[in-house]
């Protein structure tokens, strides 16, 4: 692809998802069948309206059916599928009907609230629209009035599919054909998004009515050595922890435990609910308008404004005698926050650490907080 977005002051070229790989392999096997010719490319039209034209590899002609491939390109963004096949294999049935399924190296849904039943092959609603529109298009210009039979698989999924979210999301056995748009865009937050709507969604469908977040590593770790040891309804949502509440509030789940270090969960007490240093960087202003509210010197203050990592700032606050005040003022902040971007309607528990002090606050006493979602898990 020649298309590119602008990021960071950098040209970064758009991508191709493994829906319009399978789109493409589908579409040029389906001619090939009918028309009974080599075809080394294929146009197609992905959803987000740029029209594609695909090579065409490792074609397989016999004299029932038609395989082929795409390689898929993710253009710059790191995607773990970049550079692997998609393949599609076509044949005539006599049913009118377009069916499509998964072979090797495909995943199979396990589990309740994916995009597809379980049972059926981890091929998305989209994909498997964009593959049926483009196989009319065949029919209609070959004059074929059956219909076919459509197995997509991509050998090099077995592998892959292990070094992604797919065995913890319920799809076993391989990887997923995505795609909303059909194409890639580089390092894609919304991607990031969707992964975890998706985990929300499964955690709902199997009657799971309690969440626990962590934005990252660290706060899996404090909540493995200090509440609960990987639990089966942890959610990890980045930066992502506002919106993340909102779609949990959306599927009316119970309780939320968050679980964050200080330097990230700062933020939502001056209501900034998507963390990322790039949307806002403010730990020492909230830190510091919130200390000097309660007492702390104008020489205080302006170290607090000059310090690095939260923890400095702590220490700061902490010599004039006003740490656990500031953390309890913070603390309240993020819930009243929280709970008007979720209307009061969910009970959250909230617990606090940093590097250098461990635990720092709670809403409830963490042997309290550990005993319930104990029994919550």
């Amino acid at each position: 692809m020649k298309e590119f977005i602008i990021k960071n002051n950098q040209e970064l070229k758009l991508g191709y998802t493994t829906g319009t790989c399978a789109t493409a392999a589908a579409k040029a096997a389906a001619l090939m069948l009918l028309e009974g010719t080599i075809i080394n490319n294929v146009k197609i039209l992905t959803p987000a309206g740029i029209e594609l034209n695909l090579d065409i590899i490792d074609i397989n002609i016999k004299d029932s059916s038609v395989s082929c491939g795409v390689k898929k390109d993710a253009g710059d963004d790191p995607d773990i599928t970049n550079g692997i096949t998609i393949y599609a294999e076509v044949k005539k049935i006599k049913e009118k009907d377009i069916i499509i399924d998964g072979g090797i190296g495909i995943g199979r849904v396990t589990k309740k609230g994916l995009d597809q039943e379980v049972g059926q092959a981890a091929i998305n609603s989209t994909p498997r629209r964009t593959i049926k529109e483009e196989i009319e298009k065949v029919r209609k210009e070959c004059n074929y009035q059956e219909g076919f039979s459509i197995i997509i698989f991509a050998p090099e999924g077995v592998d892959i599919a292990t070094k992604t979210f797919n065995p913890k999301l319920g799809i076993v056995g391989g990887i997923s054909i995505l795609g909303t748009s059909g194409i890639v865009y580089p390092m894609s937050d919304q991607a990031l998004l969707d992964t975890i709507k998706t985990e929300l969604n499964v955690l709902k469908a199997n009657n799971i009515d309690s969440v626990i977040l962590v934005p990252g590593n660290y706060g899996e770790t404090f909540l493995n050595d200090n509440i609960i040891k990987e639990p089966n309804n942890l959610i990890k949502c980045s930066n992502f922890i506002g919106e993340t509440i909102e779609y949990i509030n959306y599927l009316k789940f119970k309780k939320i435990l968050l679980v964050s270090h200080i330097g990230k969960i700062v933020k939502l007490a001056g209501g900034i609910m998507n963390t990322h240093s790039k949307y806002a960087e403010c730990r020492n202003e909230i830190l510091a308008s919130n200390a000097g509210m309660l007492g702390l010197s104008t020489n205080g203050i302006k170290q607090v404004m000059d310090a690095a990592m939260t923890d400095d700032m702590l220490d700061i606050i902490d010599k004039e005698k006003l740490k656990e005040k500031v953390l309890e003022l913070i603390l309240d902040k993020i819930i009243n926050n929280i709970n008007t971007k979720c209307h009061n309607e969910i009970d959250i528990d909230i617990v606090i650490f940093s590097n250098k002090y461990g635990y720092l606050i709670s809403n409830k006493d963490l042997k309290t907080i550990k005993r319930e979602w104990k029994r919550n898990d």
